[in-house]
């Protein structure tokens, strides 16, 4: 078993995990500015949802961090995950889309 990490604000894009792996897909979020990155569509039925954490930048109170969402890949599957970053009161006004390409296989 792997932990697999994408950086989305670094403009990875791709990820590639085995069955059993961990993949972390993290952004850069300012919450205090009330806009949260969100899953945007359903989650392939071959991925578990585990969490999502949000750790903020060593610049003090009301700064920005990254939004880390956390899953496990449960069977083999090659598909997207989109991420949109809005206000969750205001769900149609989307401020920034990301979109990250995975590849589960055993191989």
């Amino acid at each position: 078993m792997a932990d697999v990490t994408v950086d989305l604000s670094k403009g990875v894009q791709e990820a590639r995990v085995k069955p059993g792996d961990t993949l972390t897909v993290c952004l850069e979020e300012s919450p205090t500015t009330g806009f949260m990155w969100a899953l945007q569509d359903s989650l392939p039925p071959e991925m578990n949802y585990v969490r999502d954490e949000f750790t903020p930048a060593q610049s003090g109170l009301g700064g920005a961090g990254r939004r880390c969402f956390i899953y496990v890949c449960r069977g083999e599957f090659t598909g997207e995950l989109g991420y949109a970053l809005r206000r969750p009161w205001i769900p149609d006004e989307i401020a920034n889309e990301l979109r990250v390409r995975i590849t589960c296989t055993a191989s």
